[in-house]
């Protein structure tokens, strides 16, 4: 892993990655996620990155707004197989919640089988009608 240790930063003693690595890393992690179907915040992405790479500062702002910004201009743009959902309640603030498309379990418009309720006349049939 590339990087560089900072004496007297907020992380004494772990490395640092730059912004190029990171959206790499970032990728790889939405990748997995994407793949198995499976709904995720920017949260989800920054822990999955911090059990990865342990002796890395992973800052979840960095993190937020490269999976952000590439959900935005990739996966929900442009295909359309995601969605996003905005204030989604987690850990006493909200998130951005990405998760698959919500497919209706119903085809719309819903095609409903017509019900009789009145037998009409048969309007072929012989009357008994007489002309005057």
């Amino acid at each position: 892993m590339d990087g560089i240790t900072i004496p007297g930063s907020a992380a004494v003693g772990r490395l640092i990655i730059d912004d190029t690595a990171l959206a790499h890393k970032v990728a790889e992690v939405v990748a997995t996620f994407i793949t198995a179907g499976q709904q995720f915040t920017a949260y989800d992405v920054t822990q999955a990155l911090r059990k990865q790479l342990r002796t890395t500062d992973i800052e979840h702002a960095r993190v937020r707004l490269i999976v952000n910004e590439g959900m935005r201009r990739t996966v929900v743009m442009q295909t359309g197989d995601w969605e996003t959902i905005d204030g989604v309640e987690f850990r006493g603030g909200t998130a951005r919640l990405y998760r698959p498309y919500q497919r209706p379990t119903t085809p719309w418009p819903v095609q409903l089988e017509p019900k009789i309720t009145k037998q009409l006349p048969d309007l072929n049939a012989p009357t008994s009608f007489e002309p005057l």
